[in-house]
C-alpha cells in the first residue's frame, strides 16, 4: 500500500484498521524515513507499532549527501518538509 501525503495516509490507515493491522513496516528512502515514521506514529495514535527501513533498490542514500549538489538539495528540501509538517501538526 502506498501513501504519498496526509490524505492518502489517512485513507490507508482506515483500510489497515479495518483489516486489524497492528504493525506497520514503512519502506522509504533514507532521507524521508524520519518524517514518514513520525507522521505514521502520530496518525496511528499508538494503535499500531510503526517500524521503518530504507529501501534497498533504486533509492538514494544519505551517505555523502554533502558532497553533491543533488544530495544537498534533497537534504535541505527534506528539512523544509519536516518543518512544514511539524507546523501543520502532522508529526507531533
Amino acid at each position: 500500500m502506498q501513501a504519498t501525503g496526509p490524505e492518502e495516509s489517512h485513507a490507508a490507515w482506515q483500510q489497515l484498521q479495518a483489516a486489524r493491522v497492528t504493525r506497520l513496516l514503512l519502506v522509504t528512502d533514507e532521507v524521508q524515513s524520519r518524517r514518514t515514521t513520525l507522521a505514521w506514529r502520530k496518525l496511528t495514535g499508538g494503535q499500531a507499532e510503526v517500524f521503518s527501513t530504507p529501501c534497498s533498490a533504486g533509492c538514494d542514500s544519505v551517505g555523502g549527501w554533502w558532497r553533491s549538489r543533488t544530495g544537498l538539495k534533497r537534504v535541505w528540501l527534506e528539512l523544509a518538509r519536516i518543518a512544514m509538517s511539524a507546523a501543520a501538526g502532522w508529526l507531533w
